[in-house]
């Protein structure tokens, strides 16, 4: 089983990384006895993630972990941008695992789970949202033309004066409900789940429900609102999200 896992990590690696560029298998260091994908990428990106947390933003290296939230594209026109519990929780855990630099001042996922919890069992739920700049590394790189990268002992390292890093932004809006949402009038809180890293912050933010239920949460950069209450016109219940 764990060849299995190392080959399939090989594999992965590679397809992620430099999907233009051809690699012969021992350019990288070869999986050993990794436990998980991060362990062996950070073999791999060593270099970097020693070096580089200055060029990053938030200290954040997405390549780093296994993009199971896909936030590269996330808010991408023509990809999925509709998020839920397990991918809010994923794409938290993401940034979380792929962040060079300890991020001591954003709720924890853990903590964010409390405290959704907590108002979850006074009847209120709260809206998630995840508003981070990352980078990730360019899959030119290390195009002959350009290089911004070379392979040194097996490993990743930066050209001197060069960035081979490309800056996302990572915007996720979800309901938090461990239990799902269950009623017709259900209310709503925004503010006590709310990460934001960016260089562009929320300025305007409106929230449209059935029947054309509108509600003001962000005004000229401000919230303005903290709480709402969305009358459905039947009672539902959904585990993931609205």
């Amino acid at each position: 089983m764990r060849k299995l896992v190392t080959h399939i990590t090989r594999i992965l690696t590679i397809g992620f990384l430099f999907g233009s560029v051809n690699l012969l298998a021992q350019d990288l260091l070869q999986p050993t006895d990794e436990r998980t994908y991060q362990e062996y990428m950070d073999k791999v990106l060593e270099p970097l993630v020693q070096n580089d947390a200055s060029l990053l933003k938030n200290g954040i290296l997405y390549d780093r972990v296994f993009p199971m939230a896909d936030l590269v594209h996330f808010n991408n026109p023509d990809s999925l941008n509709k998020s839920n519990f397990k991918h809010f929780t994923r794409s938290l855990s993401e940034l979380y695992g792929a962040s060079i630099t300890p991020q001591t001042d954003v709720l924890s996922l853990e903590n964010m789970g409390h405290v959704a919890y907590h108002f979850e069992r006074q009847g209120k739920i709260q809206i998630g949202i995840i508003n981070v700049d990352f980078s990730i590394i360019d899959s030119l790189a290390l195009k002959p033309e350009n290089p911004k990268l070379e392979i040194v002992n097996q490993r990743l390292t930066r050209i001197a004066d060069k960035n081979p890093y490309l800056h996302k932004k990572a915007l996720v809006i979800s309901p938090i409900a461990k239990e799902g949402i269950y009623g017709e009038n259900t209310v709503f809180e925004f503010g006590k789940i709310f990460i934001q890293k960016t260089d562009n912050p929320i300025k305007d933010l409106i929230a449209i429900f059935e029947n054309n239920q509108s509600f003001t949460i962000f005004q000229n950069g401000n919230l303005v609102n903290e709480s709402i209450t969305v009358n459905f016109s039947k009672r539902r219940y959904a585990r993931n999200g609205i």
